[in-house]
């Protein structure tokens, strides 16, 4: 493997005679019976420093990364049928092959979980930000045929247009971006951004955007099965469930909730405030 300042080569081998002609390999000129190997160079891939990262993530993620631990039900379809399914959808190979002729602006992975996620919400107007998102585009189309794709570039969100969906590819604006989106979108909106981890002050700004004043509401729920709301209450009290949310500016609400095995549904919840 041969590096230089720009890409990373792979060398592949392939047979040709001793004196083969120096211009045109192709088309070799034998004078030898004797065979040697010649090397030629293929692009790859630029090395992401970010990979090293992955497996770190991946030990912090293992024990949701089947559902296993997440009480939401929404949280538990999201994280099994999109973020961690392995199932071979229509599109994969055709897409694959698109690929090998189009400018690629991010990884095949990260295109695929768009479209799983796009299949899953079935947004009716999207909005591709960024620059390189032409393959992006046609991940979006598969996912879902009828949905309105504007790709904005890398320029401010147009006035007027209520997008349900945001895909935006390494911003450096990202709370000023979402606030924008936010401001415009209907209920229900699902909004993308990649790289946040890439630098400290993308992190901040979607922490702040996390925090934006649309989402005024936290909830702290606790259940129980077969005990009281009481005591799923007082267990939130206890463990300290809504200590790192006391800092946060918005409504918080503690729930507790009590199952009843028999009837099959909520016996009693009580809302504290």
């Amino acid at each position: 493997m041969f590096v230089n300042f720009v890409r990373i080569y792979e060398v592949s081998y392939t047979e040709v005679p001793l004196f083969a002609s120096a211009r045109n390999l192709n088309k070799p000129v034998m004078r030898s019976p004797m065979w040697q190997k010649s090397v030629t160079f293929a692009p790859m891939k630029r090395f992401d420093p970010h990979s090293l990262w992955r497996p770190v993530v991946w030990v912090c993620r293992f024990r949701y990364r089947r559902g296993y631990g997440v009480h939401s039900p929404f949280a538990f379809q999201l994280i099994t049928r999109v973020f961690y399914e392995r199932g071979e959808f229509y599109a994969y190979r055709p897409l694959a092959a698109l690929r090998r002729t189009e400018t690629c602006g991010q990884s095949e992975r990260l295109d695929r979980l768009i479209l799983r996620l796009v299949n899953d919400v079935q947004p009716s107007h999207v909005a591709l930000w960024g620059d390189m998102v032409g393959m992006t585009r046609h991940y979006v189309v598969a996912g879902c045929r009828r949905a309105r794709i504007d790709e904005i570039g890398c320029g401010d969100l147009p006035d007027g247009k209520h997008y349900d969906m945001l895909f935006a590819r390494r911003s450096e604006a990202v709370q000023s971006l979402f606030e924008t989106f936010a401001a415009q979108a209907p209920d229900q909106a699902v909004a993308v951004f990649e790289g946040i981890h890439r630098s400290r002050r993308r992190m901040a700004q979607w922490k702040a955007a996390c925090r934006h004043p649309r989402d005024k509401l936290i909830y702290v729920m606790e259940f129980k099965l077969d005990g009281t709301a009481e005591e799923a209450l007082q267990q939130i009290h206890d463990k300290h469930y809504a200590l790192p949310f006391a800092s946060d500016g918005r409504k918080l609400f503690k729930i507790g909730v009590n199952f009843s095995a028999e009837t099959r549904n909520i016996e009693k919840w009580i809302v504290e405030e």
